[in-house]
């Protein structure tokens, strides 16, 4: 599955792409944490292979298709 993360500094909402729902969600989360969860992301600093931030954007992804399928 691929999933994403974009904010938007002015508003600071977070955004988090759903690939079942083929859309983006807003995060309704707090923005800083959102905002170190991306930074992970894209560093791949939370283990050598990623599976750490794989399962954390796994776990997003089982909240919202609890909210919203």
């Amino acid at each position: 599955m691929q999933y994403g993360i974009i904010q938007n500094d002015n508003t600071k909402e977070s955004f988090f792409w759903h690939e079942k729902l083929n859309q983006w969600i807003l995060v309704e989360g707090d923005f800083d944490a959102m905002t170190i969860l991306a930074k992970m992301i894209r560093a791949q600093e939370a283990y050598r292979d990623g599976s750490c931030t794989e399962d954390v954007l796994e776990g997003i992804s089982k909240v919202i298709d609890k909210k919203y399928t």
